[in-house]
């Protein structure tokens, strides 16, 4: 048996939304001070002398980022793109996991209404894109006996 058009489509959707997650990884791994000024400025404080620690929390989060991302490329890739029931149960709890905690510490920590549309629109994104990479397939990938 084949791996239909409609999986592929979703692998790619699921690969888009990670991609974009390996992006900001790599940008806080290489662009700490970047970073930290962009998150200082959505926060609506200033950080005039970061410290040797945010350098380092920023950069073990885009480490952590990487990482995370890449598992989750290599589950897309193979299990995901079989058709495996419990690939399809990991990346709802993955990504539900992911969205949740973005829209908390968005919704908690960004004071300014500007700064928070900006930060719902590029969550926006990554959400859209796993959701279609969920939905396309689930009939497929559920349905199975």
């Amino acid at each position: 048996m084949g791996i239909s058009r409609r999986m592929n489509v979703a692998v790619a959707f699921l690969c888009l939304s990670s991609g974009l997650s390996i992006a900001q990884g790599l940008w806080a791994m290489f662009f700490p001070k970047q970073m930290i000024d962009s998150i200082a400025t959505m926060l609506g404080e200033t950080l005039q002398s970061p410290t040797i620690m945010h350098y380092y929390l920023c950069q073990i989060f885009g480490v952590y980022s990487m990482l995370g991302s890449a598992a989750f490329v290599v589950i897309y890739l193979f299990p995901y793109r079989k058709g495996e029931k419990w690939a399809w149960f990991t990346v709802l709890a993955g990504g539900t996991l992911m969205v949740s905690a973005g829209i908390v510490l968005y919704l908690r920590n960004i004071s300014d209404f500007t700064a928070l549309v900006n930060a719902f629109y590029t969550l926006g994104w990554q959400t859209v894109a796993w959701l279609l990479g969920l939905a396309i397939p689930a009939k497929e990938i559920l349905g199975k006996q």
